[in-house]
């Protein structure tokens, strides 16, 4: 028996398989003089630098201070034989006439040498500019600053070399470089593999197996979600940045130690480690993350210099509230898996399973990244020269966030390079510590379930409560009906309320208000009886409810506006026993209503009540279809007026608009901040009934209402403040009140009903930031920003907003099930009392201590498998100038596969918009599958009766925009729509058709522009292509560069070579809106 056969028969059957695996086809024999096709990942790094060829993210370099006698020439005489080992450093990148990139021999670099005092700016010249990959990218020279003094610069480009090929130069110039020192031959055997030799065979065998390899990535990675990473809303830096920071000695000695002990790689414990911390700052189970493998398993790839590194996407589930235990045996498991299916380089998975991208997007399948590698030792000394590292701050970032440990066999060390347009240094220096915080509670109490690992030590904790907590209450009254007694002492005669027609004063008031009271005292009404109000808005609307309140009662508001079923449920469902009204209406529902001109007159009563006694009950909308009523209490809403006597100068109160419906929490404002503080209440029907004569000083209302206003009318000029809370407050409406020079304070406020009206606000006349913060929490007010399992968010991460404090409403009416839900203890107070109410609203704290508000989590909708914030989009397209209001829906059901984002918009008067402008503009900002593929204009969105946005009545809307069919005007466009036509199937094609929204994909594209190219004889750039997506703009550029080069040569085929990952990664930038179905 042959040596190989006996070899192989003792293989296992898994080392057979394993084996099997890896048997390649022969190559053929290679030229080494010929062009090699470049491999897989050479061609991405290609495609890259062509997309961008003034990018330097790709730059790498070796910067190594000698000191000490130096020989230059046997330095430089090692570098050339260093260089001469290897194929990668003397290649240069091509394409071939069909555009196909090859790699070929060039122009072989020399080690410069320059004697320089300060060798800052000689450094920078060679690692710093870009690399044209058309000459061999690769600079060095030996900078000497003294006679003893050197640093040996060498910068080239990724496509020639990875981290393991860096060592690898080290450690061979050190050796060439003694050798050369003592004038003896270079002791190095010849490398067994060259680059072009590797991407040959790359290019030219098959790895067994590789289809079912790639069918595994395929399910593995299908509907991965991209981690919702804590990116800031906005920022001008560009570039990367770096945060480097130190694993504790101590927790390197345990994290070894417990690496040992299970039986694992200290990466496996790591990774699990840092899957736990994205899925704490994600706040999602569902964790992909990428890390590198060297992809140098032979021995003959061990010595060759290339970029060999292999990408792996690692998706584990950490669902179901794993333990640490638990986490780790996952990831394990992923890692084992993933091992097993390498093969398959990174650019061929993203082929296969072609995801939604943004333009700067190559890498789609991850957005964090994880790395461990192992420090490179320098020789102390070469030949009496001493070396030492020369380390310099990276300005560019290969990845969106990218966490690299480097271990030394002693000590961890740990970087994270991030893009600085997306992420604040703050949250990077946090996301260091909270690395090793979960790291050590993990060691620490590995059975502990992930959720309640302390990510924040005691400190940071502490912090973020003192953060989440208003100042102290001001003292108030009892109730509301006393603050209203007391400012009558105070000033019976002043004007409390005007409609216009009559004036009231606090005296008048009074009295209305004690015979309301009065009569019902004589009913004998128990505490906290319900009474429906169901009354037009006139000034005995405000005595009845003070009446009401008087009496030891609660009101129920009834707007007569609503329809009668639904007032009929309102009434039912509160329990109220009596309705007032005043006239026409006999019942509601099986409820007595009672005209309160016919109550029967008697003596006003000694006000009844305490704070702790139900005030109203305020309907709000609910998931079941039905409202749903949120139960306050005198002293919930008394916080809210304490807050507002402090920071409302009377001036500011002397003319209050009364204009919403008191079936609405602002109303409470309204009413009783105004009445409680010596204020003038003036009745309106409507915000935009707003009387310009009244003297009206105070607006207070939604954002949208109020953009409604002063679309085409200006303010009165006697208006000096404004509060705006309920929606987002877009960008623009701030630039239209702007406009207005009486206003002295324009407030962004923010609060549910369930917590009394506001919680937190922020004057923003001033305000640079957008989106526009809601500031701090009011006096007695707590918001905390948690994960959802209740754990304290840090300063910059997204979580949902749960209010507490002095303003928490008893719960919902009836509800029990939901106000359990809903209305939690508070962990973070003492007492059993303490509560906290989940609001369901996404915000952070930004890191000046106000708090960012960034749409609600229960508009999130999920798009091929992608978490969609709907909000978020909405934002966004309010900042654009010509939009005045948008919503963004989802068409079908859950289940339907072929759901869409259809955006409804509604433009500033006398401005049109078009979708396409609207689809580039959130196309620069947002990824591809947040940017609405289906679009409607409206002249204004439909609303509900408390102003907010009527999504269900825009559900009933067709889908999509209508296009009109334009007709094409000259012969070069009808000669563009007929070529379309072979490629798209569609009856009729009209000038100003978008390619994509007639059912193009990236692909398609592509094959459009080399038909464009061909029968046209020109040559047309890829930037070009991306600004003309419909046959008139086709034409208008086919024509302008046929007049510029009459004889352009006929252009090949700009897909050659690429793979269709990268062309679809090239073409997002023309199709933000490209889904994976159109593809």
């Amino acid at each position: 028996m042959s040596d190989i056969a006996s070899k192989l028969s003792r293989l296992s059957p898994a080392q057979r398989a394993l084996l099997q695996k890896r048997r390649r086809t022969v190559a053929p024999a290679r030229d080494p003089q010929a062009p090699a096709p470049l491999s897989f990942a050479q061609q991405r790094l290609w495609f890259v630098q062509q997309l961008a060829p003034d990018s330097t993210a790709y730059n790498m370099t070796i910067t190594l201070r000698l000191r000490g006698p130096l020989d230059a020439s046997a330095m430089q005489k090692a570098f050339d034989g260093l260089v001469a080992r290897h194929a990668a450093l003397r290649s240069c990148y091509r394409p071939d006439a069909d555009g196909n990139p090859q790699q070929m021999a060039g122009t072989a670099p020399r080690l410069a040498l320059i004697d320089c005092a300060d060798a800052t700016a000689e450094l920078a010249k060679i690692v710093e500019p870009p690399f044209d990959l058309r000459q061999v990218p690769l600079r060095a020279a030996l900078l000497r600053e003294a006679p003893e003094d050197a640093i040996l610069a060498i910068g080239l480009h990724h496509i020639v070399a990875d981290r393991w090929s860096m060592g690898l130069m080290i450690r061979e110039l050190a050796v060439l470089f003694d050798a050369a020192c003592r004038d003896e031959a270079g002791p190095l055997p010849l490398p067994d593999l060259q680059m072009p030799d590797y991407a040959a065979r790359q290019r030219g065998t098959q790895v067994a197996g590789l289809d079912a390899q790639i069918e595994w990535w395929r399910n593995t990675l299908r509907g991965a979600q991209a981690l919702e990473l804590p990116r800031k809303s906005s920022g001008n830096a560009a570039g990367g940045a770096t945060h480097e920071f130190a694993v504790p000695d101590d927790l390197g000695f345990a994290l070894r130690q417990e690496a040992r002990q299970r039986g694992v790689s200290l990466f496996t414990l790591l990774l699990a480690g840092f899957n736990l911390l994205m899925y704490r700052y994600c706040d999602t189970d569902d964790i992909t993350v990428g890390s590198d493998i060297s992809n140098r398993d032979s021995k003959e790839t061990q010595g060759m210099i290339g970029p060999l590194v292999n990408t792996l996407a690692l998706r584990c589930d950490l669902s179901g509230h794993p333990d640490f235990d638990t986490a780790l045996t996952r990831t394990q498991q992923v890692l084992r898996d993933a091992f097993a299916h390498q093969d398959v380089p990174l650019d061929q998975v993203v082929e296969s399973l072609n995801p939604d991208r943004t333009s700067d997007e190559m890498i789609p399948l991850f957005r964090a990244k994880f790395d461990l590698q192992q420090a490179e030792r320098l020789p102390d000394r070469i030949h009496g020269v001493r070396l030492e590292r020369l380390p310099r701050q990276d300005r560019t970032t290969k990845y969106e966030l990218r966490m690299n440990l480097e271990d030394d066999g002693a000590t961890l060390s740990g970087r994270v390079e991030y893009r600085a347009d997306l992420y604040a240094p703050e949250v990077i220096s946090g996301m260091g510590k909270h690395f090793i915080n979960l790291l050590r509670a993990a060691l620490d109490d590995p059975k502990c379930p992930a959720s309640r690992l302390a990510m924040l030590d005691v400190d940071e904790a502490r912090k973020m409560v003192s953060l989440a907590t208003g100042p102290a209450l001001p003292q108030h009254a009892e109730t509301l009906h006393q603050a209203f007694l007391d400012q009558v002492d105070r000033t019976p005669d002043a004007i409390a309320i005007t409609d216009g027609q009559q004036e009231i004063t606090y005296r008048d008031l009074d009295v209305q208000s004690g015979a309301i009271a009065a009569a019902l005292g004589q009913r004998d009404m128990p505490a906290e009886s319900r009474i429906g109000i169901l009354m037009a808005r006139r000034p005995d609307l405000v005595a009845t409810i003070l009446g009401v309140l008087r009496a030891g009662c609660a009101y129920v508001p009834l707007d007569p506006a609503y329809p009668a079923a639904r007032l009929a449920y309102m009434a039912q469902d509160a329990g109220v026993g009596l309705i007032l009204t005043d006239g026409g209406v006999g019942t509601v529902g099986d409820t007595l209503a009672v005209n309160i001109h016919d109550l029967p007159p008697a003596r006003a009563p000694m006000p009844r009540g305490k704070g702790a006694d139900l005030a109203v009950i305020i309907y709000t909308s609910g998931s079941t279809g039905q409202p749903k009523g949120v139960a306050l209490e005198h002293r919930n809403i008394l916080s809210r007026i304490a807050w507002a006597g402090t920071v409302f100068e009377p001036q500011d109160l002397s003319g209050v608009l009364f204009a919403t419906s008191v079936s609405f929490d602002l109303s409470l404002f309204e009413i009783f901040a105004t009445l409680a503080n010596g204020g003038r209440m003036v009745m309106a029907q409507s915000l935009l009934d707003l009387p310009t004569d009244a003297g009206v000083t105070l607006l207070n209302t939604v954002p949208s209402l109020l953009r409604e206003l002063v679309k085409n009318n200006d303010l009165p000029a006697s208006v000096r403040c404004i509060n705006l809370a309920g929606e987002f407050f877009p960008p623009a409406l701030l630039e239209r009140l702007l406009e207005f020079p009486q206003l002295k304070t324009i407030n962004n406020l923010y609060g549910p009903t369930e917590d009394a009206i506001y919680d937190a606000g922020n004057p923003v006349q001033d305000e640079p930031e957008r989106p526009m913060p809601i500031g701090r929490p009011f006096p007695g007010s707590r918001i905390y920003v948690l994960d959802r399992n209740g754990a304290l968010m840090p300063t910059g991460l997204t979580g949902e907003l749960c209010v507490a404090g002095a303003g928490l409403a008893r719960g919902y009416l009836n509800r029990p099930e939901l106000t359990t839900e809903r209305f939690l203890p508070d962990p973070f107070q003492d007492g059993e009392t303490a509560r906290l109410y989940r609001s369901g609203d996404r915000g952070r704290w930004r890191a000046d201590g106000r708090i960012d508000i960034l749409g609600r989590i229960d508009t999130q909708v999920k798009l091929r498998g992608q978490r969609i914030e709907a909000g978020e989009i909405e934002n966004r397209l309010e900042t654009h100038p010509n939009v005045a209001e948008a919503a963004v829906l989802i068409t079908g059901e859950p289940a339907d596969i072929d759901r869409q984002l259809i955006g409804h918009i509604a433009p500033v008067p006398g401005q049109s918009i078009a979708p396409e402008t609207l689809r580039d503009f959130l196309a620069a900002q947002l990824p591809a599958h947040m940017v609405p593929t289906l679009w409607q204009v409206h002249d204004t969105l439909p609303r509900m009766p408390n102003g907010k946005v009527d999504r269900p009545a825009l559900n009933a809307f067709a889908g999509g925009e209508h296009r009109p069919h334009v007709a094409p005007e000259t012969e070069t466009e009808r000669r563009v729509i007929a070529i379309w036509h072979a490629f798209l199937d569609q009856p009729e094609i009209g000038a100003e058709d978008d390619f994509f929204a007639l059912g193009g994909h990236s692909l398609l594209a592509m094959r459009l522009l080399a038909r464009l190219q061909q029968d046209f004889t020109v040559h047309l750039t890829l930037g070009q292509m991306f600004n003309a997506l419909t046959p008139r703009k086709q034409a208008a550029l086919l024509d302008a560069t046929i007049g510029q080069s009459p004889d352009a040569p006929q252009a090949s085929d700009p897909t050659a070579g690429l793979s269709d990952a990268e062309v679809d990664a090239l073409l997002a930038q023309m199709a933000p809106n490209t889904t994976k179905e159109q593809a």
